[in-house]
């Protein structure tokens, strides 16, 4: 990756408008493969700089529409299933987006393993729940099983979209076999 591509990712970051501006592009051309598939890889790579440290560090309203643009990147992820690079770079997203340091994570250990527990609250992990998302990551993870990428991303989606009473669901949903 150029140094050129990076720097002009992290301008976009910080730009006043300019996640809004891609969450617009995102929403608006919904069918539009082409537009979609850049809008979530873009989101990916502005993603990187979620976690509100260092000298990448995004203003809290881009990291705010950032959150709030995940709902849209589960629709996109619900329709184009076929697209490697919406599904990957859609994992990618929430993964990162929902599993960085902030203000709406909250780490607490498991009473009966004693591990360290990541659990995300707020609106953006809602959302993107309601909107789809487990279900849509647990697609890409059976459908690209040879995208080793993908699968990374799409494991820790699943662990910050899910609480401790969803992880049923998830292996209701067929979640469980793909960890084994």
């Amino acid at each position: 990756k150029s140094q050129s591509a990076t720097k002009a990712v992290v301008a976009v970051a910080k730009a006043e408008h300019g996640v809004a501006a891609i969450h617009k592009a995102l929403t608006r051309h919904r069918t539009n493969m082409d537009v979609t598939a850049y809008a979530v890889g873009l989101l990916f790579r502005i993603s990187e700089h979620a976690d509100g440290r260092g000298q990448r560090a995004m203003p809290p309203k881009a990291l705010q529409e950032l959150r709030m643009s995940l709902a849209d990147v589960a629709v996109a992820m619900q329709g184009f299933k076929k697209c490697k690079e919406i599904q990957r770079y859609g994992c990618g997203a929430i993964a990162r987006v929902l599993g960085s340091s902030g203000d709406e994570n909250k780490k607490s250990t498991d009473k009966d393993t004693g591990e360290v527990v990541l659990q995300v609250r707020g609106s953006a992990s809602r959302l993107c729940r309601k909107a789809g998302g487990v279900p849509a990551v647990l697609h890409a993870i059976s459908t690209y099983h040879d995208d080793i990428t993908l699968q990374y991303y799409a494991c820790l989606a699943v662990q910050v979209l899910t609480s401790q009473d969803d992880k049923r669901k998830v292996a209701v949903a067929g979640g469980i076999r793909f960890a084994m």
